[in-house]
């Protein structure tokens, strides 16, 4: 049965030029101290619903739900510190980042070519429990950067080597 946040989403597939839907749980950047703003449209252009931004001295890091990625911008859901619901439209996709899983199975960082374990790796590096930039999303992979010892890495990132849990950092998963 489609309630009315289905149709909503429905509708924003249909009119989003290259929107792709994911589900991806993320983070503001919390070196980042700049607002963020909640806008109507994917392209950035139309109202502001809403702006907020990260404070670090209280601790107080926004978390982000990604529910879809256009050319421009993450489509996502956002809540406070405390996971209260504080909106859902669209953000730059600038300052959204997930950890690196501390415990992955094979204590590496494996970056692929495409968002498929199939394709090419484009690095492959030790796990370091990293800060990791989304540049993208694409149903439950990340295209990320990867910044290492001066080098930075860009690749797809599988979901089991992602943790977008800011508070618990997703440890002994």
């Amino acid at each position: 049965m489609f309630n009315m946040l289905n149709i909503i989403t429905l509708i924003t597939f249909s009119v989003v030029p290259n929107y792709t839907p994911c589900c991806i749980q993320a983070f503001i950047d919390w070196d980042y101290s700049g607002d963020i703003c909640l806008n109507e449209l994917a392209s950035l252009d139309g109202n502001v619903l809403q702006v907020f931004n990260n404070d670090v001295e209280n601790e107080s890091i926004y978390t982000v739900q990604i529910i879809g990625s256009t050319d421009k911008s993450f489509h996502v859901s956002v809540f406070n510190y405390e996971y209260d619901f504080i909106g859902k439209g669209f953000i730059e996709k600038a300052h959204v980042c997930v950890y690196s899983m501390p415990y992955h199975k094979s204590n590496r960082i494996i970056l692929y070519s495409s968002d498929s374990t199939e394709s090419k790796i484009v690095c492959d590096i030790e796990n370091e429990y990293k800060k990791i930039f989304v540049l993208d999303a694409r149903n439950s992979w990340i295209k990320a950067k990867v910044i290492t010892h001066n080098n930075f890495y860009i690749g797809w990132l599988p979901p089991d080597n992602q943790c977008g849990d800011i508070y618990t950092s997703c440890c002994g998963e």
